[in-house]
């Protein structure tokens, strides 16, 4: 994946720095290809979840970072940075989850004035925490969890957050069948606008601090 498709996505619009690798957790599907790009681009930085302890996959990782001098931060709930004017906060992990996906990264930003929330893996249960600890937590944008799985993305998360547009992740005719059928009807239910990597290729938004407009790029 990052040799053929995520290094020369980005040379083909003449990307030759990443200022944050973020890597939302540590599994394969998520973190595997990142090393690649630590030869082929520059990194600012390297962005891991506060956890018990890092698995293979992120110990590579950070082994990788130290060997070009990229310097790694560990984020929890809480923090936040600010790049070009955009406030990005940290809503999780607390570094206490029990399992990988609900210690996934989820950022919570606003880009050409609609509010976003990246999600990572993030599963019904690790939802359901932030809920709480987040009363007031809005997405007009939302990246659905584990892929479109219906293990997240529960109806009270979608009614609590209320977005217009849903981003899935999911690859062509991928073995698990995501994204699921329910969580679509779920969000078509809602009226939420569904783009899908699987059917809709590469999902793209720019814009500029006062409104943006989603295209896709089919492979």
């Amino acid at each position: 994946m990052g040799e053929d498709v995520l290094v020369p996505f980005l040379h083909s619009k003449g990307i030759t720095r990443v200022d944050k690798m973020i890597i939302t957790h540590g599994d394969y599907d998520h973190a595997g290809a990142a090393q690649h790009l630590f030869s082929q681009v520059a990194v600012g930085e390297l962005v891991l979840g506060k956890k018990a302890e890092l698995n293979d996959v992120e110990t590579g990782l950070v082994i990788a970072a130290q060997k070009q001098r990229v310097p790694v931060q560990i984020v929890q709930q809480g923090d936040s940075w600010q790049e070009g004017g955009v406030l990005f906060q940290i809503i999780s992990p607390t570094g206490f989850e029990e399992t990988s996906n609900n210690g996934s990264i989820v950022i919570d930003a606003k880009l050409g004035n609609l509010r976003w929330l990246f999600t990572g893996d993030l599963e019904k249960e690790g939802e359901q925490r932030i809920l709480k600890d987040f009363l007031n937590l809005k997405a007009d944008v939302l990246k659905v969890g584990h892929h479109g799985s219906k293990t997240s993305t529960s109806e009270e998360f979608v009614q609590h957050l209320n977005p217009k547009v849903a981003l899935v992740s999911a690859g062509q005719k991928n073995r698990y069948g995501h994204p699921h059928q329910e969580i679509l009807e779920l969000l078509k239910s809602y009226g939420v606008y569904i783009y899908r990597t699987d059917e809709d290729g590469g999902v793209m938004y720019e814009f500029t601090k006062k409104s943006g407009t989603f295209s896709q790029q089919l492979p």
